[in-house]
């Protein structure tokens, strides 16, 4: 079974640290599976506030069809968000909440956090089940958070601590596990 996996990188910011732990994933990805992957960075799209949800790809604006037909074509996704006073990232929110509920609908979801502080972003995981369940899809119970990223990965996504490798390669397994049964 051959799936479309999409990373997306959920901080807005110039500087972001998440990205890193997004393109060590999709390496990851890469590397150990035959799956298609690909990453969302959502630096690239800023779909502005809410104001309709794009319910056909005839809807979506010209300028966000692309993101309209990689999220609807892919069968399972990582979300890899920093932690916001607590939560995740509001751009995440609002873009995801574009899309309709049936671009997400049993679809498996792995959760990954990235953050400089030690606990690597436990609350904004936390927050994020809930919020994956609100868009009908089916979080994966493991979830893998990155303290002091800085850290540990570098900008272009290798390991600098491969304390990682262990936590990265259970989170991973428990996501395809998830992924390739809903897909079954």
């Amino acid at each position: 079974m051959n799936l479309k996996i999409a990373v997306i990188s959920a901080s807005p910011r110039q500087e972001s640290l998440t990205i890193r732990a997004a393109r060590f994933l999709k390496a990851e990805l890469e590397k150990n599976t035959t799956h298609e992957v690909s990453l969302i960075d959502l630096r690239d799209w800023n779909t502005g506030y809410l104001q309709n949800v794009w319910e056909t790809e005839e809807k979506t604006p010209e300028k966000f069809r692309p993101l309209y037909r990689t999220l609807n074509q892919s069968r399972a996704f990582i979300l890899v968000t920093p932690e916001y006073n607590g939560m995740f990232s509001p751009a995440m929110n609002m873009v995801l909440d574009q899309f309709p509920k049936s671009t997400y609908h049993r679809k498996a979801f792995g959760i990954a956090t990235a953050s400089t502080g030690a606990l690597g972003g436990m609350r904004a995981a936390l927050h994020l089940q809930q919020f994956i369940l609100g868009l009908f899809g089916t979080p994966s119970p493991q979830m893998l958070m990155i303290g002091q990223i800085e850290k540990k990965i570098n900008p272009d996504g290798s390991l600098i601590d491969l304390a990682v490798e262990k936590p990265t390669a259970g989170f991973l397994s428990e996501f395809l596990w998830l992924a390739e049964k809903l897909n079954s």
